[in-house]
């Protein structure tokens, strides 16, 4: 073990004691945790991550049982007993024997990304725990977001902001706008825009930080792409300032562009006025559509699923179980993860509580014919693959 090491072991230990007393401090009883096991890092000749994956919070309940730095330093309770393998095994999993869609949809978005890198080794991250961490902004584990308790929010992300300089990742990938923002209020570092409506970037001493929209959003296999390249350059190029002017100059430029002209083509759907009625009229009158009406504007999806097709806020499709009564998530409601997953691969905006998904008509395009052929084709699409195991 060299000194380096020596003195970053040191630091974790001391971090995760100090961290477990700040959140003590807070003064609730929802539990905090963090994700993949920080521990690893504690072995001898262990490398500097190449990827540290930050999220808001963790989208689930419980926490540490013992609110030790040591057991902090151990993750996520999900994974109590399992291997480095086992680990990634199971974010990694696609379906289950059923054919019910498993894993963690959030890797399976980043590691897409990393398969445009223009290096090979950078596609193989996500498959060595050695060489990515996942974790928060905040450790307290919710849910949803907005059912983070009233805590200082800044005190807790400042532990986060910590645990990059002690790991000192080469790239921090900062995931939604509620964890780009807290880390703009906590860090002496302000993130800016490197891409316009796509991804912002600041350093965080030796780390570069990326922060882009969070990966329960639809993401067009364009911005997937220039997201991809851009992570493998900032790898690429680590050691080097980068910022808007080296990236527009780098070999990223004509995908820059290639998204810069998609987000134009897009401007004419915000424009242009449409005749949400009419458009309705198409769809439920097309000879394609074969769905059944419950109540107005309510149609049955399937055995347990609805989809409303409305006008009200200029139109949108929206999805959920039949005996809905309480928000989501909530466990009387059944394949609730494998539904969003469906969804959320078809460009619909699963961050609701009140929905599965949703989906505004304007996304399917500026003329009317090829709305409403878009949207019967994705409902008959939907109900084949929710019905599967019916």
């Amino acid at each position: 073990m060299n000194n380096e090491q020596y003195n970053i072991q040191a630091k974790l230990e001391k971090w995760a004691k100090e961290t477990v007393e700040v959140y003590k401090k807070q003064s609730t009883e929802i539990g905090f945790y963090t994700q993949t096991p920080l521990s690893i890092f504690l072995k001898d000749n262990i490398q500097k991550p190449d990827l540290l994956i930050l999220g808001i919070n963790p989208g689930s309940g419980g926490g540490i049982r013992r609110n030790t730095g040591t057991e902090l330093l151990k993750g996520n309770p999900c994974f109590e007993g399992m291997d480095s393998d086992r680990i990634i095994k199971n974010m990694s999993e696609e379906k289950d024997n059923n054919k019910n869609r498993k894993g963690w949809a959030l890797w399976h978005r980043v590691n897409n990304m990393l398969k445009f890198s223009n290096n090979e080794d950078h596609k193989k991250i996500l498959r060595n725990l050695d060489r990515f961490v996942l974790s928060n902004m905040i450790f307290f584990g919710t849910e949803k977001e907005n059912q983070i308790p009233n805590i200082k929010r800044e005190e807790c992300a400042k532990q986060t902001i910590e645990l990059i300089s002690i790991l000192q990742p080469k790239v921090v990938l900062l995931l939604g706008s509620q964890s780009r923002k807290l880390f703009d209020r906590a860090s002496e570092n302000k993130l800016e825009v490197l891409v316009p409506n796509s991804m912002y970037h600041c350093m965080s001493g030796k780390s570069h930080v990326l922060a882009i929209k969070h990966t329960a959003y639809y993401y067009s296999s364009i911005e997937m792409e220039l997201i991809g390249k851009t992570i493998g350059y900032i790898l690429d190029h680590s050691e080097e300032i980068i910022n808007k002017e080296c990236i527009y100059a780098s070999y990223i430029k004509e995908d820059i562009i290639r998204f810069e002209e998609s987000q134009m083509a897009n401007q004419p759907k915000r424009k242009a006025k449409m005749d949400s009625t009419r458009i309705i009229e198409l769809i439920i009158t097309s000879p394609y559509f074969q769905l059944t009406q419950i109540e107005k504007e309510n149609y049955s999806l399937s055995k347990n699923l609805m989809i409303r097709i409305t006008k009200t806020g200029n139109g949108y499709l929206a999805i959920r179980h039949k005996n809905y009564d309480v928000q989501y998530p909530n466990s009387k409601y059944d394949f609730t993860e494998r539904y969003r997953n469906i969804l959320m691969e078809k460009g619909w905006n699963c961050d609701t509580p009140v929905w599965l998904g949703k989906k505004l008509i304007k996304d399917y395009g500026c003329k009317d014919d090829e709305i409403v052929t878009k949207i019967v084709s994705e409902i008959n699409d939907i109900v084949e693959l929710v019905n599967k195991d019916y």
